[in-house]
């Protein structure tokens, strides 16, 4: 019974810590021997009228990368719901860039016209000698606010109260987390035999 308990505080302890750490936003897909992680900046959302940059680090299996100039690249944006014979909204160019310990990897500035999903598709073939298979990758996001409108003076905003933070459930989900940790490390000791 006390296996049970330990283990049940150690995973409310381990999601209330989860859920308190601010997580960046890198989705991975893979298409035959090639995977790409997928990031968009600034702070992993995308704006309408605004530009976003968008990288995808190329690696093949066993962990290679595959820099922009070793695959001809392209990068085709749709508008959701996509049909068939859709063409894209967006084509733009892919331009080499180095970050997160990544080298020459694809990325292009988007600014995607309006609010709503988008499907980012990135296909690919070897060049220069490389011997990984053609890809195709898609990653789906949702530009889900346009830039902000400049304020009407005449239209007054209500002040926030002090101390309200924007994500309310991160310091309960933070003490809920500390409460089952020290319940784990109590029933722990209890569970102990004494000498």
């Amino acid at each position: 019974m006390v296996s049970f308990w330990l283990k049940a505080s150690f995973i409310s302890s381990l999601t209330a810590i989860i859920w308190a750490i601010p997580i960046s936003a890198h989705e991975t897909e893979i298409s035959e021997d090639v995977g790409a992680t997928f990031h968009i900046e600034p702070n992993d959302t995308a704006k309408a009228g605004e530009p976003a940059q968008v990288w995808f680090a190329l690696t093949r299996a066993g962990g290679t990368s595959i820099p922009l100039d070793k695959c001809d690249c392209q990068l085709a944006i749709y508008a959701q719901p996509r049909s068939p014979n859709t063409k894209p909204i967006l084509q733009p160019l892919l331009k080499p860039l180095s970050t997160e310990g990544y080298k020459n990897i694809p990325s292009s500035t988007v600014t995607f016209p309006k609010i709503g999903i988008y499907d980012l598709e990135i296909i690919g073939k070897p060049v220069g000698g490389e011997d990984f298979k053609p890809f195709k990758l898609n990653f789906k996001i949702t530009v889900a606010s346009a830039i902000a409108q400049t304020p009407n003076p005449a239209v007054k905003e209500p002040k926030s109260a002090p101390n309200q933070t924007a994500y309310p459930l991160i310091p309960i989900m933070a003490g809920l987390g500390i409460i089952g940790l020290g319940g784990g490390i109590l029933l722990l000791n209890q569970s102990k035999p004494k000498p």
